[in-house]
């Protein structure tokens, strides 16, 4: 390929597209139309991959002339084309591919000028002959020895900086955000036991702040009837921190689970050994499947919404950090989680509209806090069938939003580049910026770890094998 990253920067960078290529198009429009006065619009595409990778931006120059800029990420051959739009007639060119070739349209008549090749042009591209790599040199040695001015100085990179910032701004234009404490989120290493590190990250939160004769609904993820390699479920020492320390606060402690295609929750929890701390603690424990149920649509699909979430004084998501392979999720933590509130037995029916179904239930149902098992997450074919990281992290805050974005960080994914938190982020629901949240305890830098997506790659093929063998031998 003509252009091929050699970093991460296209999953990391938070404007993505828009920082990677945009620039390219930027310093072109304004070298011949003037300085970018004004962001008309800017429209990141989200239909079937992350928003970041696809987006036009309408711009009005200096010069009162207005247009179109696009970038997006590219799995063929890139292109670099330009048209320009007059009165009389128009410009069109394309600097990659036919970088010989210029096509003039005037009063209705299309003329094509070629400047040398006409067939070696597209093959002189892919084997790096392309004509600007030599003008480029040519340029700069000129300019070296004072025989030409510079074409692109300092003050060029000032206004494509200021462009730049112009349209990440735009990107980022949102409804405000309505949660109180939303902004803050906690992360604390497993070092003086699960117990201490669970009640440390609530205490750097401000506390537990559950109203005396509170009803508490606590929601663990028990996916799956084994803890294969601790990656799957919810850690049950956190389970137990959490119904201790809550029972501290409220009488009234209700765990609860539904049923899904790896059978009832009761046989997942009693097989998983969760059942016996549910017990041990006090807690009561609720099958959301045989709750009394709200239908509701999404989407086209109806499904069922338990009336016990719904009516919740108190409700704590307890997720664990895994990747996810279904539908474009990429990951399964806090968001993903409430997946698992919906009543209905068969769930994969709505994995066609995961996306659309998960933002829904997470608008619906309130979570008061959120404590995320990060001590063995999981990475590659999450959220079953994964490799298991070492992580050794609680991580805790009170918007389901903001804390995945966080997460995400920690993960070594760009938060801007998952469509699950984009469309959330643009509703309103919470901040995927993290240099727009308040972190207590450990930097993310000092325990980001780089997670394996959910890819079809040998080493995400091999874990996904060997945690099958593990689980059923």
């Amino acid at each position: 390929m003509f252009y091929k990253p050699v970093t991460d920067f296209r999953i990391r960078a938070k404007g993505g597209v828009a920082e990677d290529q945009l620039p390219h198009v930027i310093y072109l429009s304004q070298d011949l139309c003037g300085r970018i006065k004004k962001i008309m619009f800017a429209n990141p595409h989200s239909e079937k991959r992350p928003i970041v990778e696809d987006i036009d931006v309408g711009v009005e120059f200096d010069s009162g002339v207005r247009g179109t800029l696009s970038a997006a990420w590219s799995t063929g051959i890139p292109y670099f084309k330009f048209n320009i739009r007059g009165s009389s007639g128009s410009i069109h060119m394309d600097l990659l591919r036919t970088p010989f070739t210029l096509t003039l349209i005037k009063d209705g008549e299309k003329r094509t000028i070629r400047f040398g090749r006409r067939f070696t042009q597209y093959l002189d591209a892919l084997l790096g002959k392309h004509p600007s790599y030599r003008n480029e040199h040519i340029h700069f040695a000129r300019a070296v020895k004072g025989l030409e001015r510079l074409r692109v100085g300092v003050e060029d990179g000032l206004d494509l900086g200021r462009a730049l910032e112009m349209i990440i701004n735009a990107v980022e234009e949102r409804p405000k955000i309505e949660v109180g404490f939303g902004e803050r989120v906690s992360i604390v290493r497993v070092n003086d036991g699960v117990q201490s590190s669970v009640r440390r990250a609530v205490e750097l939160l401000g506390g537990l702040n559950v109203p005396r004769g509170a009803r508490v609904v606590v929601k663990p993820n028990i996916c799956f009837w084994k803890n294969t390699g601790g990656m799957m479920i919810t850690d049950p020492r956190i389970l137990e921190a959490v119904l201790s320390i809550v029972r501290e606060k409220a009488d009234k402690i209700i765990v609860v689970e539904s049923d899904n295609n790896s059978g009832t929750a009761e046989k997942r929890l009693e097989r998983s050994g969760v059942m016996d701390v549910i017990e041990r603690c006090g807690a009561e424990f609720m099958n959301l499947s045989r709750d009394e149920c709200e239908e509701h649509e999404v989407a086209g699909l109806k499904l069922h919404v338990p009336k016990t979430v719904l009516n919740a004084d108190f409700l704590i998501n307890l997720p664990k950090i895994k990747t996810c392979n279904i539908a474009n999720t990429v990951i399964s933590i806090s968001m993903k989680n409430m997946f698992g509130v919906i009543s209905d037995k068969r769930k994969t029916i709505f994995h066609k509209n995961l996306l659309d179904v998960l933002l829904y239930v997470n608008k619906i149902v309130r979570q008061d806090l959120i404590i995320v098992d990060g001590i063995i997450g999981m990475e590659g074919f999450g959220p079953v069938w994964g490799k298991p990281v070492d992580l050794n992290l609680i991580v805790s805050g009170f918007n389901p939003v903001t804390v995945d974005a966080v997460c995400c960080r920690i993960m070594g994914i760009n938060p801007y580049s998952l469509n699950l938190l984009w469309r959330a982020y643009k509703m309103g629901m919470g901040e995927i910026d993290v240099n727009k949240v308040e972190i207590l305890g450990e930097r993310i830098e000092n325990v980001e770890r780089k997670f394996s997506r959910p890819t079809l790659i040998a080493d995400n093929i091999v874990g996904m094998v060997r945690a099958a063998l593990k689980t059923y031998f």
